[in-house]
């Protein structure tokens, strides 16, 4: 992975980028599911 980074570093950007877009959709989706629940069992 560390060769990607020296050769390719705007590909390197791109993919950090990507990854981070996904876990950022991915805690977005979770806390959709998650908040609507607790407040459901708060009440």
């Amino acid at each position: 992975g560390h060769y990607f980074q020296i050769w390719e570093p705007k590909a390197a950007i791109e993919r950090q980028k990507k990854s981070r877009a996904r876990l950022i959709k991915k805690k977005k989706s979770l806390s959709s599911i998650i908040f609507p629940i607790q407040r459901s069992y708060e009440k």
